[in-house]
């Protein structure tokens, strides 16, 4: 592949020109730009050519690519010199006349272009201006197979804010030293290609990758390829290092200064690339680049000069000043070598940099930007042993890189000195680059507005603290306003007294509305940098609007939002009245005020100040408004009209807000008309009783009227009624009925009514309340021969206001209802039978009790039945006779109906006792039953009776403690009755504790329960009737079986009877008619009657052993 593409480039050249061939053994170049004074650019290109190799040519073109039109720029050939090093007349010379296979001759071509213009904005990516040449020196150290590899030059032309290259507003940086193509070895060494920039754009150095010719050509997008550097080598350590010798040390470039310091003991040829970037606000806008073959040869034990540094001590070679500063130092070289022919070599000072005046000796001209540093004496200053100059340089503002578009704090300069001696063939040499940073005069900050103030025309002064300006660099203060905080703002003028603090804007027209005003600085070098505004204050702008109700209301702004930390807290409101008599009637923080005005026709103004620590004050503009007094007061608030103890009316009401209200006038409806019937004085008086009022015996209706001053009268307040009540007595329902007319235009809305209750002339009670919708109310649960008093009171839905009806009582001859209602038991009698026994009341006037059967405590209770009354006796009994008392237990009540035929006394709850039982496999019967529920003195017990076979025991088998568990459960053990049939009968009786409130001590029976016992029955399977005494009788072993039905047979193996029994005793004895059975299988069969009536058969085999 590396051969398809020699063979495509060299055919590639051989159609672009042989002018580019003939330049073979390059050691490197650069290209740059230059701006002509009409916006044309002018292109430099320099190649340095191994004086070994062909001449270079005549003439050159420039490839360029990513522009839209142009791809390539024409250049001539303008000199041709020969750089080889030189040295004392006396020792061998490298020069290109005598260069035959000698390293280090080298000859330098330069090419520029005519002027031409560039339209457009160069991409992203830059616009690229690019040379390639073929090929590179096969002697190169660095590079693998460097013969096999081109030359690429290239440098980028970058976009700037969008600018239109037309205009030409850049010049490349160039590079002022040439490159040094041979140096010998064994010292350390340091060099700089001292790259500058007219403009002063902050430079940065960087290694970067030389690069191969390139194949295609433009439009096509720009594609040279990297060239391979030989391990330990790379483009960014191009030069010897440790690794090929300890006593080597690495190359280090200075991205600030482009100083490049190394020590090789290594010789040979090596190629570098060094990229410069120039900079501008931030943004990238142009690069070059020196691609460069060194020559490192071993010149013996030569050492260069050496230099002392200028600054700090003799320490280093960078200093740090302000504009205006004078530098001024001596720089000497001393080396104290000897030529061959033991004379002193010959040292020799040279200088490099865009700020040296003409010739190093003239101040004002021959630099990019006067004054011009200079050198006495001026280089090359040569002499033997030791020599030196003097640098001088007056800086100032211009040698900062001013820019409309950024602010450039400082800008860096670089002088490269060389020093040389004369040693042949190679000079030993330094370079010290000594690197000036100017700093500008630091910038004056824009003052800190503190206050605006409106003058009575509308003219605006302004206040500002001084900012400090320890450089004095101050230029000028400019003022800006708009009418809008957003802008757009306009400059009102500049002010270049620096001790000026205030400024008043004659047509700001601040009575119109707001103005806004900020303050910038313009200072520093050249007094062209605007510091940005430190804050943007308005001026205060205050309106009034009359309300039509004496009532001035103020609105104003702030200067800003939030307010100045140097700002006082509390605006101070001042008014004008009478007529140039100010006063202060208010100091607060807010941003609005309202001023109660008490006048009948006159004009009041009004303005608000701020104060500031600063000892300034804020005003807004006057403002005020022409306010009379025609308004009637306003409405008074009528609060309530109450009926007091004495049935007059009580009428209150809120105090009216007009402030020369000087009294009210009390209007009530009669016959349909109101009529004035009080007047009441004093704003402050809002109360009257009405003496002659009727509201005992109905309702009546009021309203309030206030008038001021001027004799003018409100309107009628919204009406308001008394509340009468009336009162209807149930003496069925032992109730009172309450019926009221509804409170009408209560403040905030009626949010309910309450009832008050006197009993028998005690104190009043809340007896209930009604809602706002409702004017009724029934009183409950009267007592016989009671009387009751009764009142209504209105409530606002804050329960702030209230409004109280008359008084009115009554005498209540209800029905005695009953003190109790006890129901004494509940007792199951049959499986359909549950007796009920209660204790009621005799004195009450009840005319029967209900009855009512439940199956849960909380379900639907059902009258069963009815009992009469029957004085003198107290007891009351009654039987159920629908109930399955077998099945559930139940809940009876009992309700006492008085006279009236209504529901009163209830009694407690009486709950039966449901039992139930089921029998088990292990020989025990288990008993589950409910409490009894609702006894005044609790259950103390539970007696568990049981019957056998029919046959019961009156004594309790258990009692069981009573332990609220609701349910209960017993186990009975019935294993020693198995000799019986098995039927199991039981009964719980439930045992009233001690405590009955009313000294009864009762019981409550269950319902009766059987439970079945399985038969058990065993027949063993062999048997050995030998007559030893074991195991000689075969019969089962039985239980629980009714034995009058029992038999039992034996049956040999062809059917035939072998025993046959009734008794349960007996058993087989393995004989038949008094012979012994032979051993072998035999069949038995057996029937018996369980205890629940059922007969069963069994039958089986057994086994005769003998």
């Amino acid at each position: 592949m590396r051969l398809l593409k020699r063979i495509s480039l060299f055919l590639l050249l051989i159609v672009v020109g042989t002018n580019q061939l003939q330049a073979a053994h390059l050691m490197g170049g650069e290209i740059t730009w230059t701006c002509q004074g009409n916006g044309s650019f002018v292109f430099h290109m320099k190649l340095y050519r191994d004086c070994n190799g062909q001449v270079g040519p005549a003439n050159a073109v420039l490839d360029v690519f990513n522009h839209p039109t142009l791809t390539s720029i024409a250049m001539n050939l303008v000199s041709q010199t020969d750089i080889s090093p030189q040295c004392n007349v006396l020792g061998p010379q490298i020069t290109c006349a005598t260069a035959v296979n000698t390293p280090g001759a080298v000859e330098e071509f330069v090419y520029q272009s005519a002027a031409i213009t560039i339209a457009g904005t160069p991409t992203a990516a830059g616009w690229i201006f690019a040379f390639q040449n073929c090929c590179r020196n096969n002697v190169i150290s660095n590079l693998f197979n460097p013969s096999a590899f081109g030359f690429t030059l290239r440098a980028i032309m970058f976009p700037y804010n969008s600018l239109n290259t037309g205009t030409c507003y850049d010049n490349s940086p160039e590079f002022l030293e040439g490159p040094k193509t041979i140096t010998c070895t064994g010292y350390p060494y340091t060099y700089n290609h001292n790259a500058s920039d007219v403009e002063l754009d902050s430079l940065a150095y960087s290694w970067t990758q030389p690069l191969d010719a390139y194949i295609n050509l433009p439009p096509a997008a720009f594609n040279p390829g990297l060239i391979p550097f030989v391990v330990p080598f790379s483009f960014n350590s191009p030069l010897p290092g440790p690794t090929l010798n300890p006593n080597n040390v690495a190359a280090v470039l200075n991205p600030f200064t482009g100083s490049i310091s190394y020590t090789s003991f290594t010789s040979g040829n090596y190629v570098s690339c060094i990229k410069v970037e120039a900079w501008r606000c931030g943004q990238k806008i142009a690069e070059i680049y020196r691609d460069i073959q060194v020559v490192l040869l071993p010149c013996g034990t030569n050492l260069p000069p050496s230099v002392v540094p200028p600054f700090q001590s003799n320490t280093i070679f960078q200093d740090t000043v302000y504009a205006g500063t004078l530098v001024n130092f001596t720089l000497s070289a001393t080396d104290l070598g000897l030529l061959p022919n033991g004379q002193p070599q010959t040292i020799t000072i040279n200088a490099s940099g865009q700020d040296f005046g003409a010739g190093f000796i003239n101040a004002a001209i021959g630099c990019v930007n006067p004054p011009c540093a200079t050198l006495n004496a001026p280089p090359p200053v040569s002499g033997p042993f030791n020599v030196s100059t003097n640098f001088n340089w007056q800086t100032d503002c211009n040698h900062i890189n001013f820019s409309n578009q950024c602010y450039v704090p400082s800008s860096t300069h670089n002088f490269v000195f060389q020093t040389k001696d004369d040693i042949c063939p190679a000079p030993a040499q330094t370079f010290a680059t000594v690197s000036i940073t100017v700093l500008a005069l630091p910038l004056v900050l824009s003052p800190i507005l503190h206050c605006v103030a409106v003058g009575v025309s509308g003219a605006i002064t302004l206040k500002w603290e001084q900012p400090i300006d320890a450089a004095g660099s101050f230029d000028s203060y400019h003022i800006y306003s708009s009418t809008n905080l957003a802008g757009p703002y306009v400059h009102v003028d500049s002010i270049f007294n620096y001790n000026q603090l205030t400024y008043t804007d004659a047509t700001a027209n601040g009575n119109a509305g707001p103005v806004y005003y900020f303050i910038k600085t313009r200072s520093g070098c050249g007094g062209m940098y605007f510091s940005n505004a430190t804050d943007t204050l308005g001026s205060i702008f205050l309106t009034v609007v009359n309300s039509g109700n004496l009532a001035a209301i103020l609105n104003w702004n702030n200067i800003s939002n939030p307010a100045p930390a140097t700002q006082y807290p509390f605006f101070r409101i001042y008014r004008e009245y009478p007529a140039a008599t100010w006063t202060l009637i208010s100091s607060l923080q807010a941003l609005t005020y309202i001023d109660s005005l008490s006048i009948c026709n006159s004009q009041v103004n009004y303005v608000v100040q701020i104060g500031d620590s600063m000892g300034c004050i804020s005003v807004s503009n006057v403002a005020g408004a022409l306010f009379q007094d025609p308004i009637v007061p306003a409405i008074p608030l009528l609060d309530s009209v109450s009926v007091s103890s004495t049935n007059t009316a009580l009428i209150g009401w809120n105090a009216s807000t007009s402030n020369d209200v000087i009294g009210y006038v009390v209007y009530q409806n009669i016959n349909g008309i109101w009529t004035a019937i009080d007047t009441v004085w004093g704003i402050g008086n809002t109360f009257y009783e009405n003496l002659i009022s009727n509201c005992g015996v109905q309702s009546e209706y009021y309203v309030v009227a206030a008038f001021d001053s001027c004799g003018n009268i409100s309107v009628f307040s919204a009406v308001q009624n008394s509340i009468f009540l009336t009162i209807q007595l149930n003496i069925c329902d032992a109730t009172t009925l309450l019926e009221w007319n509804a409170f009408i235009n209560m403040p905030g809305g009626v949010g309910g009514y309450s009832i008050y209750v006197s009993d028998n002339a005690g104190p009043f009670l809340l007896a209930g309340t009604a809602p706002a919708g409702d004017s009724s109310f029934v009183h409950t649960g009267l007592n016989q021969f009671h009387t009751y008093c009764y009142y209504v009171v209105a409530n606002n839905t804050s329960n702030t206001i209230t409004a109280s009806s008359e008084q009115v009582c009554l005498f209540a001859n209800v029905p005695q209802q009953p003190i109790f209602n006890y129901l004494r038991v509940a007792s199951v009698a049959g499986s359909k039978i549950v007796n009920l026994k209660a204790y009621v009341d005799i004195a009450a006037d009840v005319s029967r009790y209900d009855i009512l059967r439940s199956d849960s405590l909380m379900g639907t209770y059902v009258l069963i039945g009815t009992r009469p009354t029957n004085p003198p006796n107290s007891l009351l009994l009654f039987t159920d006779v629908t109930p399955r008392a077998d099945k559930q237990s139940y809940y009876y009540k009992m309700i006492a109906i008085d006279s009236c035929g209504q529901n009163g006394f209830v009694s407690n709850i009486a709950h039966t006792i449901y039992l139930q039982a089921s029998g088990n496999n292990e020989l025990t019967n288990t008993l589950n039953w409910n409490d009894y529920d609702q006894w005044s003195g609790g259950v103390s017990h539970y007696n568990i009776y049981r019957t056998i076979d029919g046959i019961a025991d009156p004594v309790p088998i258990n009692t069981v403690p009573f332990t609220n568990a609701f349910n209960n459960i017993y186990v009975d053990d019935v294993s020693q009755y198995i000799q019986y049939i098995g039927k199991f009968g039981y009964q719980i009786e439930g045992v009233e504790g001690a405590g009955n409130i009313y000294a009864f001590a009762d019981t409550s029976y269950s319902n009766y329960v059987e439970v079945i016992q399985k038969p058990l029955v065993y027949v063993p399977n062999a048997f050995s009737p030998n007559d030893n005494g074991l195991n000689d009788l075969f019969s089962p072993s039985i239980g629980f079986i009714d034995i009058v039905a029992y038999r039992f047979t034996i049956f040999d193996r062809w059917g035939e009877v072998m025993f046959q029994t009734s008794d349960s005793t007996q058993g087989w004895n393995g004989r038949y008619n008094e012979h012994k059975c032979e051993p072998g299988v035999y069949v038995w069969a057996m029937t018996f009657k369980s205890a629940s009536g059922q007969y069963i058969d069994r039958k089986g085999v057994v086994t005769l052993l003998r």
